[in-house]
């Protein structure tokens, strides 16, 4: 086995994820609920500047909700 195989077959390997990530984890989650909640009650705003603070790969869920915000924004653009 090569040095570079061994290395990727170490990047696969299972890894307990430490406290700091599993924090990290939660606060990505509530900062997503937070965002979602922030869309569904229509506060356009707020739901600009938690976008900004949510970190990135966003999963398909909130993809979704970040297209409605743009398609809204749009269309108070238009409107106005």
């Amino acid at each position: 086995m090569s040095s570079d195989e061994r290395e990727r077959s170490d990047d696969l390997q299972w890894r307990p994820t430490s406290a700091r990530e599993r924090f990290s984890d939660e606060d990505f989650a509530a900062q997503q609920d937070d965002f979602l909640t922030a869309m569904r009650g229509g506060d356009l705003d707020r739901s600009d500047r938690l976008l900004g603070e949510l970190r990135s790969p966003l999963p398909d869920h909130l993809l979704l909700s970040v297209a409605e915000l743009h398609i809204l924004r749009e269309r108070w653009s238009d409107a106005a």
